[in-house]
């Protein structure tokens, strides 16, 4: 509550109530609501001790600068509809045991695989599956490209999409959007590749999710991997680094 000396509201109490006021919108923004079971985003990791600590560990909360990432994606996702057939922020579920598109998690939740394709685009014939990426490091992205994990999402994105909509996309594009207020340019780069066959991604995703399933419910963590999440991005880092682990 603003303290009122002399019938006048306080800057400080001002500035104090805006700050939180904000931080709540970012936090409502960031607590959307995801579908208890196995996501795509879970089975690209290539260590995947951190999508099963995310689900028997979760954290509460994250870092400001984690936050700050994850909010200004969540807005651009929202707020930029590129599809030219009403495919936008599309949502997608399937049962890989029963290789049946399921909306809807009935039972056996680990048998599901859920995934949200940014837009679909039609160009002429051919369907393309769009992924936009906010990045602070643009030269990197437009020296090196889409990262395999990229890469390997766009191909699972294509397999459920196809057992949900019939929809057949043989193209990807991540779309690299430049967030560094500090850059020259605004810049947007565009990457399209050729995505995998359907049932080559498929026999990969099942594996992956049969694996995940079985750890998560014979209680077994998975080994840990190195990589670039190992430095400051992954929020289990530490845990991972402690005694009881080596």
């Amino acid at each position: 509550m603003c303290q009122v000396w002399f019938g006048v509201v306080l800057k400080k109490d001002i500035e104090e109530n805006a700050y939180f006021a904000f931080r709540k919108t970012q936090s409502e923004l960031l607590n959307t609501p995801r579908l208890d079971c196995l996501h795509v985003s879970d089975l690209i990791k290539e260590c995947q001790r951190m999508p099963y600590l995310n689900k028997v560990k979760p954290l509460i909360g994250m870092s400001m600068n984690n936050a700050k990432n994850l909010y200004l994606g969540q807005l651009v996702h929202a707020q930029s509809d590129m599809s030219n057939m009403s495919m936008h922020e599309v949502s997608l579920c399937y049962n890989w045991v029963t290789d049946i598109a399921r909306p809807v998690i009935k039972e056996n939740k680990w048998d599901y695989i859920a995934g949200a394709i940014d837009d679909v685009v039609k160009i002429d014939d051919e369907y393309i599956i769009c992924d936009k990426k906010t990045t602070s490091k643009m030269a990197n992205k437009i020296k090196y490209g889409p990262s395999d994990e990229n890469k390997l999402q766009l191909n699972m994105y294509r397999v459920l999409l196809f057992k949900q909509f019939g929809i057949d996309a043989k193209w990807g594009c991540n779309i690299f959007i430049d967030i560094d207020i500090n850059s020259e340019y605004d810049r947007v780069h565009p990457v399209a590749y050729k995505l995998r066959p359907i049932e080559e991604t498929l026999d990969f995703m099942v594996l992956q999710a049969e694996t995940m399933r079985a750890n998560l419910l014979g209680g077994n963590m998975p080994d840990r991997t190195r990589n670039f999440m190992c430095d400051g991005i992954c929020p289990h880092a530490t845990f991972c680094w402690g005694p009881e682990n080596d």
